[in-house]
């Protein structure tokens, strides 16, 4: 049997019944994408702030000119509305490419712990945890802590120091001066709890125990100097995670042990509070007190140990890093 010939009145009539399944495709994309992008801009922080208010407009041209030149493809929520209305969005993706265009704009220009920078870090938190396939593998947090903890200044270990708090009995005005004291030990319960979104999260709080040290200690101290040089590498580690999370071919992966750092950091015991009477008083008595048994031997020992014990450099105890023996696992070759 012959085909059918379709005449033009015939294509006219079957166009008119309907959309297309085309047309179809694009407007439920589009109501998908508004669904998203309505999630996001509703989106409200513990003490209801809304931080996407703060990207809704681009900055003023004429009052921050230093803005445009720093971002070389700045957009802002009105634009990302707008490509939605008009529907130039294809695929999902492109929406979620946009967000996070416009998130590390932000936090890229913005002045870290500024209001702006915090309110891109709340949105960029949220973003993740709503978009599962941009979730970060935990291993890259393993990475993060172990290239941290192994880090070193002309072959010696600097990362010791913060392994765990002060003691609060030895040193009570550290927990007055830090508000949020922080330690690589918690840190890696954190990653062994998943506690962690993002590598921002972790970031931010190795800084936060950087700015412990350097709150606390004299900036003339080694530890205040090793915290400087600590940030640093922080910062450089971090790029190299994101440059990793960035390439289709994933290194990293690759490295995968037997042993995760992080568990061992995490179950390694805090050291044990000295007793009472191994404290020295804050106020010494004098060497010619008629108290001191200075004859007694043993008791010159105890005020030679006690002197080399608690002595400090400014804020800074000396005596930390001979307290107890390196880790075994840890330092085979010591």
């Amino acid at each position: 049997m012959p085909k059918r010939v379709h005449s033009a009145s015939d294509r006219d009539e079957s166009e008119s019944t309907g959309p297309s399944k085309r047309t179809r495709k694009v407007a439920d994309l589009a109501d998908i994408c508004q669904e998203f992008y309505n999630d996001v801009r509703a989106h409200k922080t513990d003490d209801g702030r809304n931080p996407s208010e703060s990207f809704v407009r681009l900055p003023n041209k004429r009052a921050s000119a230093d803005y445009y030149n720093s971002i070389s493809d700045p957009i802002d929520f009105t634009q990302i509305q707008q490509k939605i209305h008009s529907e130039e969005y294809t695929t999902l993706e492109q929406l979620y490419d946009d967000i996070e265009l416009l998130i590390n704009n932000a936090k890229s220009f913005y002045r870290k712990n500024s209001s702006e920078w915090k309110d891109a870090n709340e949105l960029s938190k949220y973003f993740y945890s709503k978009t599962k396939s941009e979730t970060i593998d935990s291993y890259y947090f393993e990475e993060f802590f172990t290239a941290i903890y192994n880090a070193q200044i002309d072959d010696r270990p600097i990362t010791d120091i913060f392994l765990f708090l002060p003691s609060r009995k030895i040193y009570p005005d550290y927990y007055l001066i830090v508000t949020k004291p922080i330690d690589l030990k918690m840190i890696a319960m954190k990653i062994q709890n998943n506690e962690y979104c993002t590598l921002d999260d972790m970031e931010n709080d190795l800084l936060l125990m950087i700015a412990n040290a350097r709150k606390y200690n004299d900036p003339k101290s080694q530890i205040y100097k090793d915290a400087c040089a600590l940030k640093k590498i922080i910062t450089n580690v971090r790029n190299e995670l994101d440059s990793a999370l960035k390439s289709s071919n994933d290194r990293l992966r690759l490295r995968k042990r037997d042993v995760l750092l992080s568990s061992e950091v995490a179950n390694t015991e805090y050291p044990e509070e000295p007793d009472d009477e191994e404290i020295l008083p804050s106020q010494t008595d004098d060497a010619d007190s008629e108290t001191s048994s200075l004859g007694d031997e043993d008791d010159l020992y105890r005020i030679l140990y006690n002197a080399v014990r608690y002595y400090k450099l400014g804020a800074q105890s000396l005596i930390d890093p001979f307290m107890k023996l390196p880790n075994r696992r840890f330092h085979q070759d010591y």
